[in-house]
């Protein structure tokens, strides 16, 4: 373990129900930190948490806030057929990604794009931007601006029961963006043929094999 390797203590959050908690909570507050920064952290950090810090903490969010809250935000800014996406730096408070942002940089997304080198465009513009903000937020050099509410998503977890195809309701477009947020190593958009098996894609599809499925398929 990298912690290990450098010799920092490593604490693991338990779920806030679990009787775990309160020794999670009494290590970190002895501990005494001045920041909390969190990246791609799938569990939200509870209030008792940020007041140990007084709210000093920090999340990079690979979305343009306010579009994109929560869960899966490189699936589903494909799914959705977005042009551009990109990293946003924000302080953290109750919510689910809607704090202050601080920095926020964007990449378009090509026709082309899966999931996966999407992610490998995320991840270089959010080691970029660690290494070039990272100073300026230990050193208080930042100002800040509220999200504006009025373009704010907020998105649900997906699971692998979501990515189902539906050739009655979907364009073929939408079936190629669904398609492509669920290449491997996720398990894939599916149909569901007359034995009621599922037909799992992992790869990206041409809009043509997609209009041959539908024939197949389709109704």
């Amino acid at each position: 373990m990298i912690a290990d390797e450098h010799g920092i203590k490593c604490i693991i959050q338990p779920p806030k129900k679990s009787d775990e908690f309160e020794k999670f909570y009494e290590e970190i507050k002895e501990l005494n930190p001045d920041l909390i920064l969190c990246n791609s952290y799938s569990m939200i950090i509870p209030k008792v948490i940020l007041e140990i810090v007084k709210y000093k903490a920090i999340n990079i969010h690979w979305a343009l806030l306010p579009l994109n809250r929560g869960p899966n935000p490189i699936q589903w800014s494909i799914i959705k057929g977005e042009k551009k996406t990109g990293v946003t730096i924000h302080l953290m408070d109750s919510g689910m990604d809607t704090g202050d942002i601080l920095f926020q940089e964007e990449i378009e997304i090509s026709i082309e794009d899966t999931w996966m080198t999407l992610f490998e465009k995320l991840e270089k513009l959010s080691n970029n931007m660690l290494k070039e903000y990272i100073p300026l937020i230990l050193n208080n050099a930042y100002t800040s601006c509220k999200q504006n509410e009025i373009y704010s998503s907020t998105n649900f977890r997906l699971t692998c029961d979501y990515p189902v195809i539906n050739f009655d309701k979907q364009s073929n477009m939408e079936i190629y963006n669904l398609i492509r947020a669920q290449v491997a190593p996720l398990n894939g958009a599916y149909i569901i043929n007359e034995s009621n098996s599922r037909i799992y894609f992992k790869e990206r599809l041409s809009i043509q094999k997609i209009e041959e499925l539908r024939r197949q398929y389709g109704v």
